[in-house]
């Protein structure tokens, strides 16, 4: 049995679409308490994506959404970070100082199990968001199938409040892959996929994209500890990191960086 999951963990990320579970849009103040640090990622009005807070200074995203269409790595000088947006306002903002993407990670790859594996992003913000007005989330230590999770996300049609989607679960893991029975639309990568079994949330694991298990729609995701403790040691080696130190102030944003838009779930 294990044997089988694990199989269909590897092969079933398929173009697809998960199911229209409900979704309750956060619009008012105190819909949000203790959810500031979830966020939407701007790409100078070109797109966006779901993001979280995970330390003052460090936001978490899928690594798919900071390449451009043309597998080019997008330049952090567009990117922005806007904590508990709702209808235009905003708790907390900051720009974007430096991008770091596992070197296992390749943006011009099919959608595969592969990938979505190494999918994750983390942002260093240019001005840090203090816990007392976001508060950071720390990741989970562990989650199994048929665990509950709660899924907060920017989506198509609902792009400028956040979605609160309660009462999916984990369908299966292996190989550091996770299938939701949670929904996730254009704009919904990246968001964080939330236990609530504790005390506090804790992420367990962010979209990636959407497929099928066993005949079924699912969302896909990864394990996340392992990669993004080495995401954080890159901030500190440089390997996968960008731009890098010594060519910061000539970084240039290309044509094909200008026409970002085209990842999986980033909405045009």
């Amino acid at each position: 049995m294990r044997r089988r999951i694990l199989l269909a963990l590897a092969v079933a990320f398929l173009p697809g679409a998960a199911p229209a579970n409900p979704l309750k849009s956060l619009t008012d103040r105190a819909d949000i308490l203790g959810w500031e640090a979830v966020g939407r990622l701007d790409l100078e009005g070109r797109g966006y994506c779901s993001a979280a807070l995970i330390a003052p200074d460090t936001v978490m995203t899928a690594a798919h959404c900071v390449f451009d269409g043309a597998g080019e790595r997008i330049a952090p000088a567009i990117l922005r970070f806007q904590a508990g947006l709702r209808d235009g306002a905003t708790i907390a903002a900051s720009a974007v100082a430096r991008v770091a993407v596992s070197p296992h990670y390749d943006p011009e790859e099919p959608t595969s199990a592969e990938s979505t594996r190494h999918d994750v992003a983390l942002l260093r913000l240019a001005e840090p968001i203090p816990a007392t007005t976001a508060d950071p989330f720390p990741l989970a230590p562990s989650a199994g199938p048929g665990q509950k999770v709660t899924v907060l996300s920017y989506g198509r049609g609902r792009s400028n409040a956040m979605s609160r989607e309660i009462g999916c679960k984990i369908l299966a893991t292996g190989q550091r892959l996770m299938a939701f029975d949670c929904t996730a639309h254009p704009g919904s990568s990246g968001a964080p996929i939330f236990d609530m079994s504790g005390p506090s949330p804790e992420i367990v694991s962010i979209v990636s994209g959407v497929g099928t298990y066993e005949g079924r729609p699912a969302v896909y995701g990864m394990a996340l500890n392992q990669l993004v403790a080495e995401l954080t040691r890159a901030f500190r080696t440089g390997e996968g990191v960008w731009p890098e130190p010594e060519r910061a102030t000539r970084r240039v944003i290309g044509t094909s960086e200008r026409n970002a838009g085209s990842a999986r779930f980033l909405r045009p």
